[in-house]
């Protein structure tokens, strides 16, 4: 027959033979775990990732004449976060401006995408506290 759900400690498990991760506990996973890709608009020309997830996606627009600006995130930055922006680059070559929260190697963000038209460019980040955001280029032009 079919399992049914069951409720420990006000928790809802699937089926009696689902188990429920717990806070505080080491984890031995056996199935895959994956965070979502939150597709970022652009508002005028700014791109502003919103916490939704930790891996986000936008194509470089023509609205953003020569550069296109990753504003600071939208919700406070919790330390020890990371992820992946995926950046497609547009017809004409952009490049970004980052807000005051990212930062690259040397102190400051000039972390840009590959200029080859419609490239994919992958910039990974981790987040050092609530104001300090470490990025680096994973991969340029990594188009498949």
């Amino acid at each position: 027959g079919a399992a049914t759900a069951t409720t420990i400690n006000g928790v809802t498990i699937p089926s009696a033979t689902d188990t429920a991760a717990l806070l505080g506990t080491a984890q031995n996973w056996t199935a895959r775990q994956s965070n979502c890709v939150t597709a970022l608009n652009v508002s005028t020309t700014t791109f502003t990732p919103d916490g939704t997830c930790n891996n986000y996606s936008f194509t470089l627009v023509t609205a953003c004449s020569t550069a296109c600006t990753v504003a600071n995130p939208s919700a406070t930055p919790v330390a020890g976060t990371s992820g992946v922006m995926a950046i497609t680059q547009f017809s004409s070559a952009k490049t970004i401006t980052w807000g005051s929260q990212y930062y690259a190697a040397g102190g400051s963000a000039t972390v840009q995408p590959d200029a080859t038209i419609n490239g994919l460019n992958y910039i990974s980040y981790y987040v050092a506290d609530s104001t300090h955001i470490v990025i680096t280029a994973a991969a340029v032009n990594a188009t498949h």
